[in-house]
C-alpha cells in the first residue's frame, strides 16, 4: 500500500504544478519568464511519463492486494486527469485533445485585476473537473463524443489507461479471487478429508482400553 501512496502523492504534486504554471502562462511576457516555463513544461512532461511508469509497474506486481487495486484505482483516474489537464493547458489550439479546455483564448481576460484573474482561474478549474470527467469515462470504456483525442501522446495517454483499467478490472482482481476461491476449496478438500480420515479411524480393541485404564491409575 505504501508503493500506491508514493504514486499518489507524486500524482498530486504533479497536478499542483500543473496548476501553477496554467496561472503562471498568462504573466509569461519577457523572455527569461518563458523559458523558465517551456523548462518547467519539458519537466513535467518527464515527471508525467516517470509516474505512468510507476504505475505500471505497480499494477504488474503479482503481489498486489484486493485494497491496494482500489487505492490504485483511484490512481490512476486522479494521474490521467492531471495527463489531460496538462495536455489541455499547453495545447492553446487544442490540437492534441479538443473538446475539454474551458478556457477561451478570444476572451480578453484582465490578468492584471481580481475579476480577471478570478475569471481566468474559474475557467482552468473547469477545464480539470472536465479532465476528471473524461478520465472516468475512459476507465468506464465510455469515453465522450465531444472530446477528441487526435495527438499522439493524447492517443498514447487513452490507451495506456484502458490498458491498466481492463489490467485491473479483468485480470488483477479476477486473478485475486481466483485464487483466493481455489484456496478455499483446498482448505475445504483438507477439512472433509480429515473427517473421513476420523470417521474410518479403528477403534481401540480391548487390549488398549486396558493398558490406558492401568496407565492412568499408575499416573
Amino acid at each position: 500500500m505504501e508503493n500506491s501512496q508514493n504514486i499518489y502523492s507524486k500524482n498530486l504534486l504533479f497536478i499542483l504544478f500543473i496548476f501553477i504554471i496554467s496561472l503562471c502562462i498568462p504573466y509569461a511576457k519577457s523572455n527569461p519568464f518563458k523559458i523558465t516555463l517551456f523548462l518547467g513544461t519539458l519537466s513535467l512532461y518527464a515527471y508525467m511519463f516517470i509516474i505512468l511508469l510507476n504505475v505500471i509497474k505497480r499494477v504488474s506486481d503479482p503481489r498486489i492486494s484486493i485494497n491496494e487495486l482500489k487505492f490504485l484505482f483511484i490512481t490512476i483516474a486522479a494521474f490521467y486527469s492531471g495527463c489531460y489537464f496538462f495536455l489541455a493547458t499547453i495545447d492553446q489550439k487544442e490540437i492534441m485533445i479538443s473538446g475539454i479546455r474551458e478556457v477561451n483564448a478570444s476572451l480578453n481576460y484582465d490578468f492584471y485585476s481580481f475579476t480577471g484573474f478570478y475569471g481566468y482561474a474559474k475557467d482552468i478549474f473547469s477545464t480539470y473537473l472536465n479532465c476528471v470527467y473524461y478520465s472516468v469515462m475512459i476507465m468506464a470504456t465510455l469515453g465522450d463524443s465531444n472530446i477528441e483525442a487526435s495527438g499522439g501522446i493524447a492517443k498514447l495517454l487513452v490507451a495506456s489507461e484502458v490498458g491498466l483499467t481492463l489490467t485491473i478490472t479483468i485480470f488483477k482482481v479476477g486473478e485475486y479471487y481466483s485464487l483466493r476461491s481455489s484456496q478455499e476449496a483446498l482448505e475445504m478438500e483438507k477439512n472433509i478429508i480429515r473427517r473421513i480420515d476420523s470417521i474410518n479411524r479403528p477403534s481401540l480393541t480391548l487390549k488398549e482400553k486396558i493398558f490406558r485404564v492401568i496407565f492412568k491409575q499408575s499416573r
